[in-house]
């Protein structure tokens, strides 16, 4: 189990990091499309929460925001020597928490499905709730690629 906080400024390097090493390896699969923005949600202010493992060492972020009813997790990412360990489990149950102390219901992501991580957040109890060619979104080789659209309850 890792401990979940929220993210502090002291943090940003560390976090700067995994997201950079995490992007590396998603664009080896898709990359966005030149002309289109990636954040649709540029009036909302994300919140990030960070998990540190037993030695101090910070090995996971999770970002959000929340609207109405929704927490919509926009970024996880986790440090490569500590996955397959619970760290987006731990983060997106910290996330679940506080969404129940909010009275939100549901909590949701978005996807690739190319590159696997469809698998991972199912096991971590989402759902897919849509499918679609992703307009954002494009493969290496200049490729449709599917967007996944995933919710599950809060617990």
């Amino acid at each position: 189990m890792f401990k979940v906080r929220k993210y502090r400024d002291e943090d940003f390097s560390s976090i700067q990091s995994i997201v950079t090493a995490a992007t590396k390896e998603l664009r080896l699969v898709y990359a966005p499309k030149d002309q289109c923005r990636i954040n649709t949600n540029e009036n909302l202010k994300p919140l990030k929460y960070v998990a540190i493992n037993s030695d101090g060492l910070l090995v996971g972020v999770a970002e959000y925001i929340q609207t109405s009813n929704i927490f919509y997790v926009q970024g996880i990412a986790v440090r490569s020597s500590s996955r397959q360990a619970g760290v987006a489990r731990d983060l997106l149950s910290y996330i679940s928490a506080v969404a129940s102390r909010e009275q939100v219901v549901t909590i949701e992501i978005k996807t690739i499905e190319e590159t696997g991580n469809c698998k991972i957040f199912e096991r971590l109890g989402f759902v897919a709730s849509s499918r679609m060619q992703s307009e954002r979104f494009i493969g290496k080789q200049g490729q449709p690629v599917t967007e996944v659209i995933m919710n599950r309850g809060v617990s």
